[in-house]
């Protein structure tokens, strides 16, 4: 019987776990949603402000516009683990967008009433601070 309570315990516990995870990536996923602008990146050691600060939108249908230049870049989009994954359907949407990665880390933070979202990529550690 104490076996059988402990099984139980155990299983909640990673039961009530995993739904927080995915709570937290639901609201990751809610939360980007809208038009953004990319204020700062991190390259090689080189931090930039660029003059123009691009726009990035993301849709509720996993679909993203990336307003750098004429015309815009179309992405797709998706999360998972607190990692955002992007897609394009042609080359040169990938040439036109931030960098080379398809792949980021995101990290969604609050900071004097504004709402910032930083992606970090995992192989140079290089990032984009985006802006709501």
């Amino acid at each position: 019987m104490k076996t059988n309570l402990i099984v139980l315990f155990f299983t909640l516990l990673c039961y009530s776990c995993k739904s927080q995870n995915s709570t937290i990536e639901e609201n990751i996923q809610d939360s980007i949603l809208g038009k953004w602008r990319i204020c700062v990146s991190f390259e090689h050691g080189l931090e930039q402000h660029p003059n123009h600060c691009p726009e990035m939108i993301f849709l509720e249908n996993g679909q993203g516009i990336l307003e750098a230049s004429e015309p815009s870049s179309r992405f797709q989009w998706k999360i998972e683990n607190n990692r955002i994954y992007f897609s394009f359907q042609t080359t040169r949407d990938k040439e036109l967008f931030l960098s080379s990665n398809a792949v980021y880390t995101c990290q969604l933070y609050h900071e004097r009433g504004l709402t910032f979202l930083k992606m970090i990529t995992n192989e140079s550690k290089s990032w984009y601070l985006l802006s709501k």
